[in-house]
């Protein structure tokens, strides 16, 4: 589905991101491996994509910071001659109650959740014009489409909703390009930080890696042609 396609997945190295490269190898896609600082874990990961069949690249980058971004996708593009697929999947998490974040949390958590987005999106689109084509895909929240008080989130959802309405404008402006830019909203996972009781959740259970990594798939697919600036929630109910 994906042969001789080039992806590039941020924030690869260890889990949900980790999950998200290994289905996009195993669907024939070579892959950008993202890391910041986790070079064991992501160069497990890339002799892991090699032994499917799949070219990697380690590409080691604070995106936080607009040269890394830059060179991140310059590289890339130098290996692979081509960018297809960009999934923004970066985005540290802070459970802190508001009154008790400091500007340094908030910064930070702004920067590895909108800024880091905006960055690899602005770096990545001009690769993606000389294709004529390409999807991006931002991984969002459950929460983000719901303007609500949210005490003990409160910068990581900003963010997050920042990153909703950065995917929306960006799918507006490149349409005509043929790229599209579409977000997915985990909802409370087996390996999230904060868990609600099951109670709390309409199914019944947390959510699985491989719900995140089918709905990415839909998008990836031909029969996501038409489907631009859209927010899927993949959340069990979680939010709604």
């Amino acid at each position: 589905m994906l042969k001789n396609k080039t992806a590039i997945v941020t924030g690869s190295s260890k889990g949900l991101g980790r999950e998200i490269a290994i289905c996009l190898a195993k669907n024939g896609a070579n892959i950008g491996i993202h890391y910041n600082k986790s070079y064991k874990s992501a160069n497990e990961l890339k002799g892991e994509i090699e032994s499917l069949g799949s070219k990697t690249l380690l590409l080691k980058a604070d995106l936080t910071k607009p040269e890394d971004a830059k060179n991140m996708f310059s590289v890339t593009y130098k290996k692979f001659k081509r960018i297809d697929i960009l999934v923004n999947n970066v985005g540290n998490f802070l459970f802190k109650d508001i009154d008790k974040v400091s500007f340094e949390e908030w910064k930070y958590i702004l920067d590895t959740t909108l800024n880091s987005t905006f960055l690899c999106c602005k770096e990545c689109l001009p690769y993606m014009m000389k294709n004529k084509c390409g999807r991006i895909i931002n991984i969002g929240d459950a929460s983000a489409d719901k303007v609500t008080a949210n005490i003990k989130r409160t910068p990581y959802i900003i963010g997050k909703v920042g990153v909703l309405i950065l995917t929306k404008s960006l799918a507006l402006s490149y349409a005509k390009h043929n790229i599209t830019v579409n977000m997915v909203s985990p909802g409370i996972m087996e390996n999230s930080t904060f868990k609600p009781s099951l109670e709390e959740i309409p199914i019944g259970r947390y959510g699985k890696f491989r719900e995140i990594t089918n709905t990415i798939m839909f998008l990836l697919s031909n029969n996501a042609d038409y489907i631009t600036g859209t927010n899927i929630l993949v959340s069990g109910g979680w939010k709604l």
